[in-house]
């Protein structure tokens, strides 16, 4: 297989507000819905507003502190990676693919108008020390 290029950017709007688990090892990770807007044209031949709805997932300490200040309809500015995941539930297969926030950029004040807190530093730019292999 040949080497290629995963890199993704994108900025958008958070849909609903973030959801912050642990895995089995105990690592943060926290996964928000964002809403990136385009035009599309409708089978009337009008362009009209439309939004891509994308998954996308933090891990570890960013992850905590992001889930203190994030929330629905913040503006946010990301880049990271696209993974793949597919599981079966219930006799279905289901398939997924999100992206994997690497850096992520808050473009609108946090509620309550505070200072928007560093999140914790990475062991090296772009790349999270508590991040999991998939």
């Amino acid at each position: 297989m040949s080497e290629g290029i995963n890199a993704v950017a994108l900025s958008g709007a958070l849909g609903a507000d973030p959801e912050l688990r642990a895995t089995a090892g105990g690592v943060a990770v926290l996964a928000f819905s964002l809403g990136v807007g385009g035009r599309r044209r409708g089978a009337d031949g009008q362009w009209s507003d439309a939004v891509s709805w994308i998954g996308c997932t933090v891990f570890g300490r960013r992850a905590e502190a992001l889930g203190r200040i994030l929330h629905k309809g913040a503006r946010v500015a990301l880049t990271g990676r696209l993974r793949a995941s597919s599981w079966e539930r219930d006799g279905v297969r289901h398939k997924r693919v999100e992206v994997i926030a690497e850096t992520l950029d808050i473009l609108t004040r946090p509620q309550g108008g505070g200072r928007v807190p560093e999140p914790a530093p990475a062991a090296e730019p772009g790349i999270y020390s508590e991040d999991v292999p998939f």
